[in-house]
């Protein structure tokens, strides 16, 4: 029985194929759809399985901030999405934040634009 050889082009087309239908399949949700199942009130660990991990984290005001940065603007332009945490829950999802005024319910809110 003779055996049939690959020529070098037809197995580096069926490589090449191979290769984007792997990529195409482990292809995940891009972060900013991701961020936008994020809810109050899960944990940081729930944050991390739906989105994956922050550009940025730190600590402000006894809270835990994380910051995502993509490029899903209109124009392609780098916009930051700001989780916060307080005892390992998910207090506020969105812009920018700055610290909310003496009295408030919350210790962050929205910076106008």
């Amino acid at each position: 029985m003779r055996q049939r050889k690959f020529t070098r082009p037809l197995l580096v087309t069926v490589l090449f194929f191979c290769s984007i239908g792997l990529l195409l399949g482990c292809a995940s949700t891009p972060q900013s759809q991701a961020l936008n199942e994020v809810r109050i009130g899960m944990t940081k660990s729930e944050v991390l399985s739906i989105v994956g991990s922050p550009k940025i984290s730190d600590r402000r005001l006894n809270q835990d901030r994380w910051v995502y940065e993509n490029d899903s603007g209109p124009n392609h332009e780098l916009v930051k999405t700001y989780v916060f945490f307080a005892n390992n829950r998910v207090t506020y999802v969105g812009s920018p934040h700055k610290p909310a005024p003496k009295g408030s319910d919350s210790q962050f809110q929205p910076i106008s634009q």
